[in-house]
């Protein structure tokens, strides 16, 4: 599952074109949600489904955007364990969100960090291609197909 918040389209880019490469690995029912706009009942719902979940965020006022924000503290109310997460963050000057995502998800249970934050700056640029890349095969490893 990918659940993710944009402001200007570049978190946004990211995660479509690692939805695309994960299709192309042959990971099927891929979801994903823009929190902002998403029916909140339906990501949590989707979330208890999925064992791989990737959030994809900005960075806001130095914390993470408020829709994200209020879906991961969702997560942890509900107790949501034993998952594996992938972070992406964006921040154009200091991308803080990352960081404070991963605090957040470590207070539940099981909780799996399977690859480094990936990060942006306003949005990905070619030669973050190959990392992105590297996430990929991360994700495509840990999974059973």
């Amino acid at each position: 599952m990918i659940a993710y918040s944009s402001v200007y389209g570049g978190t946004e880019a990211v995660v479509e074109i690692l939805a695309a490469k994960l299709a192309q690995k042959g990971v099927k029912d891929i979801k994903m949600f823009d929190v902002s706009f998403a029916e909140h009942s339906k990501v949590l719902a989707e979330a208890f489904k999925k064992s791989h979940i990737i959030l994809a965020t900005t960075t806001y006022n130095a914390s993470i955007f408020e829709s994200m924000n209020r879906f991961i503290h969702s997560l942890v109310s509900h107790n949501l364990q034993n998952r594996k997460y992938v972070l992406i963050e964006n921040g154009s000057w200091a991308a803080t969100c990352g960081g404070i995502m991963r605090t957040e998800l470590e207070k539940l249970k099981g909780s799996e960090f399977i690859a480094e934050n990936f990060c942006i700056k306003s949005a990905m640029k070619e030669e973050q291609l190959v990392e992105l890349n590297n996430v990929v095969i991360t994700i495509e490893n840990s999974l059973s197909l």
